[in-house]
């Protein structure tokens, strides 16, 4: 083992010790479900901010590594954080409009339940979330798999072992403290994932030219789209599309705005934290495009630290380390909240609040875990049969995990500016026709991506992820609209703070 992997370990296992430290420091509180959940609603501004920073930015990591075709997309890339920043302060401001009180609908299955009470279709839209954030734990488990198999020998055993117990690790820091010990953690692991950050902007400046490009080449090159025309507008109209909107459907969303006391906090916090994303997204992307601009090509993370660690000098003794370090920590923090996530859907009012609430604090923590265990079991398992094929099923995986709760955002838009409207949610009326339209609707949409995720696997055609999301958001709009303009009944509950 080279000494740069020595150092890259042993700052692995000082960061994990801190995260253990943090969790136990929290596990001496009584937890009860609401503090295991949202912090008992306790999150200020900073926190807020850190804990929305630290979660996103992993998200960087992805488009660049895995994003397929990021090399090919030049400085559009820049646009992302953007469009993903306006659906987020959309969303947090329709709730700070609305003043929606989240302690009567901890997520959009709950919203859905107030203003359309059925089951079936409460029902569809949980397992619609559910389903999201288990693919997206999925992934983060993968890009987690992939980073540390660059110290373990190669071969599906390893790597299945590697998927498993990165899943096990977060799970346990998890149980220990709930949502308190994601916040208390994510000032830490946001401090690593910008010193990994400024390592790849740093490395793009002072690795020399692999070909025989100016300076001014070099510069022309970072900005140049040299992808597929077709792809290139498609996928921008989509990243636009459901940067713009998937706030609304994103549990995690709903968590942390509901772990604060009131929607101030949560614009405050945002606001905070806008400039933070910008920045690390840019810095991010244009690291990565100087490398691609001076002749350096790789097709995965190991194939870049790689890079990073056979350069010398400063490169391999501390940007290498640094890098592993902070890309581990963004695996981390991405996996942790997908986690927490998972474990919200299960406990709203639409699911199992009520059994988990009346458990002790002893009996909460075992039930989540278990719950997770066999969730990290199943993926487990799709990960050891599919190892052949991961690379294929990657992206298409992403597009469906980001799309499903994309073909949903029409509904809980509809409701918060109804709400913004008249001062009060509808009450649309349960009639047969109402359901079997409402549900079928969301149902189609929901094949439909499959569907999609199918044939861009079979056929390496990432179209067919692609245009599923618009094709899915006309379903449900059309069924949402033609279900309001049945008969809306005043609803004599008060939502509002």
């Amino acid at each position: 083992m080279y000494a740069p992997e020595i150092l890259a370990i042993l700052g692995l296992i000082i960061s994990s010790s801190v995260f253990y430290l943090y969790a136990r420091m929290v596990n001496k509180e009584t937890m009860s479900l609401d503090g295991f959940m949202i912090a008992d609603s306790t999150l200020n501004k900073s926190q807020f901010s850190n804990t929305f920073t630290a979660s996103n930015v992993s998200l960087c990591l992805t488009v660049i590594f895995f994003g397929g075709n990021a090399k090919n997309l030049g400085l559009f890339l820049l646009a992302s954080p953007i469009t993903y920043l306006w659906g987020h302060f959309f969303f947090i401001w329709l709730l700070k409009q609305t003043k929606l009180d989240l302690s009567n609908c901890r997520t959009l299955a709950d919203l859905v339940g107030l203003v359309f009470p059925n089951r079936a279709v409460v029902l569809l839209v949980s397992l619609m979330t559910l389903s999201s954030y288990i693919l997206l734990v999925f992934v983060e488990l993968y890009i987690g798999s992939v980073l540390f198999s660059f110290f373990l020998p190669q071969g599906i055993l390893y790597q299945t072992m590697s998927f498993f117990a990165i899943g096990i690790l977060v799970l346990m820091y998890v149980r220990l403290g709930g949502y308190r010990a994601i916040v208390k953690t994510d000032k830490w692991q946001l401090t690593l994932m910008i010193l990994a950050i400024g390592g790849i902007f740093v490395y793009g400046l002072i690795v020399p030219v692999a070909n025989d490009s100016t300076t001014q080449e070099v510069l022309f090159n970072m900005t140049k789209y040299t992808g597929d025309t077709l792809f290139g507008i498609i996928f921008s109209l989509w990243l636009a599309l459901i940067n713009s909107i998937y706030a609304f459907a994103q549990v995690s969303n709903w968590q942390r705005a509901s772990a604060t006391k009131d929607h101030d906090i949560s614009w405050k916090g945002l606001i905070n934290s806008s400039w933070k994303v910008i920045a690390l997204f840019v810095i991010i992307t244009v690291g990565f495009l100087l490398l691609v601009a001076k002749g350096y090509e790789f097709v995965s993370i190991v194939d870049y630290l790689r890079l990073v660690r056979d350069t010398g000098g400063i490169s391999s003794y501390v940007i290498f380390p640094l890098m592993v370090v902070g890309f581990s920590s963004m695996v981390f923090s991405s996996a942790d909240v997908a986690i927490i996530a998972v474990n919200y859907s299960l406990a709203d009012k639409n699911s199992f609040l009520d059994y988990f609430s009346n458990l002790n604090e002893k009996a909460l923590r075992r039930a989540l875990s278990n719950t997770t265990l066999a969730i990290l079991l199943i993926l487990t398992i799709f990960y050891w049969l599919q190892f052949s094929s991961l690379n294929e099923w990657l992206m298409p995986i992403i597009f469906t995990a980001c799309s499903q709760l994309g073909v949903l955002t029409p509904v809980p838009i509809f409701m918060i500016l109804y709400l913004k409207k008249y001062g009060e949610l509808p009450s649309i009326n349960t009639s047969r026709r109402n359901i079997l339209i409402f549900f079928n609707g969301m149902l189609l949409a929901w094949i439909g991506l499959f569907i999609g995720t199918y044939l861009s696997k079979t056929t390496g055609n990432q179209l067919f992820s692609l245009l599923p999301l618009p094709v899915g958001i006309l379903f449900t709009l059309g069924a949402i609209i033609t279900i309001s303009n049945a008969k809306v009944q005043n609803n004599s509950q008060n939502y509002l703070l």
